[in-house]
């Protein structure tokens, strides 16, 4: 069974806080991913990002493929001291849990076509898992005070973490993920929402 985690986020049209996110996953999901309690009962993860002008606003979602109950994964997140930052920051606009499909390809695309639907899950965790590290990397060597108090240092130090990755992204994106991936398709021109033919 899919759980879906969201943590819909208090932002003003047109001036998203991205640091945001990255503060879930480092501070959230990481700890999450990273517990070892036995009762969790991962087999996949990946988490969302967006934001648009529409009621969902600024969400990121944090998508599981468990065998277990999700209830044992809702208690460990509110009682990390991040989600409790969120909270009494009114960052946190509202955090609930939606459900997905019973089988592996039950939170992707339904026009997808099956050997898409029932494989991407292992695509995106690994690339999810690739954020994560980079985050984990970025921030090892720093130690700053997971507290509600002290929201501006976490803000300044998560608005840097998104400057880095945005600069790996903008340099390094085209060569170490897109040009790759199209490797692994052995070059072939892919239709892109835009229709434009080309390759990495």
């Amino acid at each position: 069974m899919w759980y879906f985690y969201r943590f819909r986020l208090n932002d003003n049209f047109g001036s998203t806080k991205w640091w945001i996110d990255l503060f879930i996953i480092d501070q959230i999901i990481r700890k999450v991913i990273e517990s070892t309690n036995p009762n969790f009962g991962i087999n996949l993860w990946r988490f969302h990002r967006r934001a648009g002008k529409d009621m969902a606003g600024h969400q990121l979602s944090f998508l599981c493929y468990i065998y277990k109950n999700s209830n044992k994964i809702d208690g460990f997140i509110k009682n990390t001291k991040a989600f409790k930052v969120l909270s009494g920051n009114n960052i946190l606009k509202e955090f609930y849990i939606d459900k997905g499909g019973k089988d592996i390809d039950g939170s992707g695309d339904r026009h997808w076509p099956e050997e898409i639907g029932k494989t991407w899950p292992y695509f995106i965790h690994g690339a999810s898992r690739s954020i994560m590290e980079m985050l984990k990397l970025m921030t090892m060597d720093f130690q700053i005070d997971i507290d509600s108090k002290n929201i501006l240092d976490i803000e300044e130090f998560y608005i840097k973490i998104k400057e880095r990755l945005d600069y790996i992204w903008y340099c390094h994106g085209g060569g170490a993920f897109l040009h790759h991936l199209n490797a692994l398709f052995g070059y072939e021109n892919i239709k892109t929402r835009q229709t434009i033919i080309t390759s990495f």
